[in-house]
């Protein structure tokens, strides 16, 4: 449930990406579990690359099994980092100029599990979380967080179906509210 996919609109673009680049740059991570792996996540980073995306922080190499962080600017469906879970540390954002071509792109994938909106219009993002179809849409919080009375659940696609009882058959979604000006650590720590 790690944030793969970030859709950010046109006018913090900008800035959001020179944050980005500014906390992934120094971050020193262990191995994924085979060179495989790395070499697919490579392969997943060159073709974006290929297709028009630009990689604004990375070098595009696997290290053995290593692979630094790798940033992608101008991601789109149709991509494989768009379209599958890379399980590298890879991240991949789009621009779009409005609120209605955010929902459409986050709505643009067969993950459901999960998502995250940030922004400072709360009643906004009450509208706004209603319409991205994932199981969670944590609000001015991480995607990686969950209700422990409900736990993870998909709502179709890739994601699965939830669980198999009688409430995993219906439509069930969560939005979370996380209060201003709280920090949620990147790496450890409280």
């Amino acid at each position: 449930m790690s944030s793969n996919r970030v859709i950010v609109q046109a006018s913090i673009a900008s800035a959001l990406v020179d944050a980005i680049k500014a906390l992934s740059s120094p971050l020193q991570l262990g191995p994924l579990f085979t060179t495989a792996l790395a070499q697919n996540v490579i392969d997943a980073v060159k073709e974006a690359v290929n297709m028009g995306a630009e990689l604004v922080l990375g070098d595009a190499q696997a290290h053995g099994a290593m692979v630094h962080p790798q940033v992608l600017l101008g991601i789109s469906p149709g991509m494989l980092v768009w379209d599958r879970e890379t399980f590298g540390p890879v991240l991949g954002i789009a621009v779009v100029d409005t609120v209605e071509d955010a929902v459409q792109l986050a709505n643009a994938s067969e993950y459901s599990l999960t998502a995250g909106l940030w922004t400072t219009n709360m009643y906004a993002a009450q509208d706004v979380a209603s319409r991205i179809r994932a199981g969670f849409v944590n609000i001015n919080g991480s995607t990686v967080h969950s209700e422990p009375l409900v736990g993870a659940r998909g709502l179709s696609g890739a994601s699965g179906y939830g669980r198999f009882d009688v409430d995993s058959f219906t439509d069930v979604r969560v939005v979370v509210t996380h209060p201003p000006g709280r920090i949620y650590p990147l790496v450890g720590g409280v």
